[in-house]
Parts: structure tokens; C-alpha cells; sequence
């Protein structure tokens, strides 16, 4: 009398030899993550978020939370491959997060990890400059 074959089991080794290899195969990807540099991303940043979203401005004075956001939207999408890289990438909502924080740790390392806020300060202490020589 021949057992039936245990699917649970089979399925579970299936499952993690499949995560096994998208999780190879998504490395293989983070591997070709290009990040152009720029200077002065926060100005450049702003002045892009400022041009496509009418009605909303950020400036140097919006919180730095914002600011962060902005310009790592800015530089993930118009310095880096991220948006092709997305194409060929694992399309669950955690292989899209992977890429996301992948990308993100990568412009950290080409940037320095305080950029922003160093910029922001920069940018403050010159509009507050030329304000007062105006």
C-alpha cells in the first residue's frame, strides 16, 4: 500500500526554494543600482517637487522630515535606475519595499549620511544672509 506524499511539506520546501531563488536573483539586481551625483540635491529637490506638485511648496523652511522625503524621492527616482530597476524586479509589496530600502541604502553610501541637513543649514543661513542685505 503506497502513503500519500505529505503536500504540506513538499509545498513548504517548494515555497522556500522559490523565495530562495527570487532572493538571488533580487541581488543580482540591487547589484546594478547606479546613483549619479549631484550638486546641491536639496535645492534641486525642491525645486523639482515645487514644479510638479501646483499648490504645494516646500521651501527650506519646511520641516526636515519633508525635506527628507523630497529629495530621497528625488534622487531614488531622477538620479538613480530604480525605476527600471523596478521593472524586472520581484513585484510583491516586500520585494518593492526591498528595492525601495536596496536604492535608498545605496545613495546613503554615495552621499554622505547627513547631506540633507547639512544643505538645509546651508540653505538657511544663506537665505537669511541675503534677506538682510537685500
Amino acid at each position: 500500500m503506497r502513503c500519500k506524499p505529505h503536500t504540506k511539506s513538499r509545498s513548504k520546501i517548494k515555497l522556500f526554494i522559490n523565495n530562495d531563488k527570487r532572493k538571488s536573483s533580487n541581488l543580482k539586481i540591487t547589484r546594478k543600482i547606479k546613483v549619479r551625483i549631484i550638486l546641491n540635491p536639496v535645492e534641486r529637490s525642491i525645486i523639482h517637487y515645487n514644479f510638479r506638485n501646483h499648490g504645494k511648496e516646500a521651501n527650506v523652511f519646511t520641516n526636515i522630515e519633508t525635506i527628507e522625503r523630497i529629495t530621497m524621492n528625488f534622487i531614488r527616482h531622477e538620479l538613480t535606475n530604480y525605476d527600471k530597476l523596478l521593472l524586472s524586479f520581484d513585484k510583491t509589496k516586500d520585494g518593492m519595499l526591498e528595492l525601495k530600502q536596496f536604492v535608498n541604502k545605496k545613495i546613503l553610501q554615495k552621499y554622505e549620511n547627513d547631506f540633507i541637513e547639512k544643505e538645509v543649514n546651508i540653505l538657511k543661513l544663506f537665505n537669511k544672509f541675503g534677506r538682510q542685505h537685500e
